[in-house]
């Protein structure tokens, strides 16, 4: 996915604390299903055709057509949608700051940070009280991309830099600040530093 695509599941996700997984599944909850008229309606405006919007979203091009059709009639008679939409176009004005996030890291710490996350394989989500749901959902999504970098970066001895959105890089913050509280003697002195610095250097950026 383009970074276009990225920066309207960012702004997505800060307006209606919706993740892209949610986004993905088969959940037909008004909630999400008006989300996905919002970004169909966006990358057609990008210029894209039904079919490569269908191919982005997972969605039958004919339901792509839906989407935005029913975009343009609820913009004009549904107040609670418009303001969805309003709220969505503030917050693209804002997010044309730069929002990304750096984290950099050598061997070590990626290593650190990939046992740390090791946690998360023993969460079901379904237990987990909703509102903690979609940071969890996040970060299981941003082990999974660390632990393809840790394949890809096993054989050299060189940082690298991760880029985050914005709430990517906030929810591994607050996973790693309590893990720190939680979890405090899993770790060795050397692991709890790197924990430190790597809590810290997304805290600088988040401020």
């Amino acid at each position: 996915m383009d970074t276009d695509f990225d920066d309207l599941i960012e702004i997505i996700f800060n307006v209606f604390g919706i993740t892209d997984t949610q986004i993905f599944s088969k959940n037909r909850k008004s909630e999400i299903c008006d989300v996905r008229k919002i970004l169909a309606f966006e990358l057609k405006n990008k210029g894209m055709g039904f079919q490569e919007i269908g191919m982005i979203l997972k969605l039958h091009h004919t339901t792509v057509i839906h989407h935005v059709e029913k975009y343009k009639d609820r913009l004009k008679f549904d107040k609670t949608f418009k303001s969805k939409v309003f709220e969505f176009n503030k917050w693209k004005e804002l997010f044309k700051r730069d929002m990304k996030k750096t984290l950099t890291l050598d061997n070590s710490k990626l290593l650190v940070l990939n046992n740390a996350m090791v946690a998360l394989d023993a969460f079901n989500l379904q237990d987990i009280p909703k509102k903690s749901r979609a940071l969890i959902s996040i970060c299981k999504e941003v082990r999974t991309d660390l632990l393809k970098k840790a394949v890809d970066k096993r054989e050299k001895d060189k940082e690298f830099v991760l880029k985050l959105p914005y709430h990517k890089a906030e929810a591994i913050h607050d996973f790693l600040k309590g893990y720190e509280i939680y979890f405090p003697d899993d770790f060795g002195s050397y692991e709890a530093n790197a924990i430190l610095q790597i809590t810290n250097e997304l805290h600088r950026q988040l401020l």
